[in-house]
């Protein structure tokens, strides 16, 4: 009995001999560490692009180690640090830091119809880097692909132009002079060139209102009724020289600034019928004085009431105005788009005669 209680007694202690053993060794060892990770750049996008410009974005994750980045674009710069669009330090985090270069600030000098590669790169203090390339393509200018007049008579007639925006928002502007070197150098409009007077407002000597087209894939047809949508009446037995200038334009600014080149359509002419004439004799008008060369916008003895495009102008103004004093910049472009969509110049068609 006493030997058996021996063996027993030793089969304990060896058990937790065994258990302390094993704690110390567990504690003595090293704790193994978290290898570093690199940086993750996601959704690298350029948006908002046109003719001259782009807007470049990206997310960056430093996967909870300090990391510094830069934007670089390859053209065209000078070099480095010319190249360099943006740069800077994010904090070990595991949130993603949002990066977002508008290249229109930059002033890079971008061609139409040109593709530009650009990259984002991020390193962490471990040396652990990402690099993720793209490109873009800036579109082309818009074009004016055909410039027609219908409805000519005595008085009256009806400018068309078919526009292809190149997938741009712009604004196009019928110019009408009797004196082709009368015409405007660029796109003229009334009252210091305030957006919403300028969409619809009253003719400028030379120049009709200005319309707007939103950005679409091909041809829209636009076109100008000159007495029966303006008050315009024109001299019989007269020949006048049209054309349209075309221009991108961006959508939030509270005074249009034309950008990038204008397109001009070619110098095309018309000639007004001769007078009608009555029982009484001929039937003529002097309301079309144009002493200058360039046609009298409107007639100084005639007094019209509102056109319903006056009357879409004046909303669109007041809409306009109302984006801007409810809506911060993200926001106010979609509401000015639905604006300019709802009450901006209505296309016309009509038939030559």
């Amino acid at each position: 009995m006493r030997r058996s209680l021996s063996w027993d007694g030793m089969r304990l202690a060896l058990a937790v001999w065994c258990v302390l053993a094993g704690g110390l060794l567990f504690a003595s060892a090293p704790a193994s560490a978290t290898e570093p990770v690199a940086p993750a750049i996601q959704n690298l996008s350029a948006t908002e692009i046109t003719d001259e410009t782009a807007t470049l974005e990206a997310q960056i994750n430093p996967e909870n180690s300090e990391t510094a980045y830069e934007v670089v674009i390859a053209n065209p710069c000078g070099g480095p640090p010319d190249c360099i669009l943006s740069s800077g330090k994010i904090p070990a985090t595991t949130a993603r830091e949002y990066v977002r270069i508008e290249l229109a600030s930059k002033k890079l000098n971008l061609e139409p119809n040109t593709t530009y590669e650009y990259w984002v790169v991020a390193k962490n203090t471990d040396a652990q880097k990402a690099e993720v390339h793209n490109t873009f393509t800036t579109l082309k200018i818009p074009t004016i692909d055909s410039e027609s007049v219908g409805g000519v008579i005595e008085h009256d007639a009806i400018l068309e132009a078919k526009i292809n925006p190149e997938g741009q928002d712009v604004y196009y502007q019928f110019q009408i002079v009797k004196n082709p070197s009368e015409f405007l150098p660029e796109m003229a409009c009334p009252a210091e060139h305030s957006a919403e007077l300028c969409l619809g407002s009253p003719a400028t000597a030379g120049a009709l209102p200005i319309g707007f087209l939103l950005a679409g894939p091909g041809d829209e047809t636009v076109g100008l009724d000159l007495e029966r949508e303006r008050g315009i009446t024109l001299q019989p037995e007269t020949t006048y020289h049209y054309r349209v200038i075309v221009v991108s334009s961006p959508l939030t600014e509270d005074t249009i600034t034309w950008k990038g080149p204008p397109a001009y359509g070619a110098d095309q002419t018309f000639t007004t019928e001769a007078p009608r004439t009555t029982g009484l004799g001929l039937l003529t008008s002097d309301s079309f004085s144009g002493g200058s060369g360039n046609f009298s916008p409107q007639s100084p003895t005639l007094v019209k009431p509102k056109t319903p495009a006056q009357v879409r102008a004046a909303k669109l103004a007041k809409t306009l105005k109302l984006c801007r004093k409810d809506h911060k910049k993200s926001k106010r472009t979609k509401c000015e788009r639905a604006a300019r969509k709802k009450y901006g110049p209505q296309k016309t068609k009509h038939k030559q005669k």
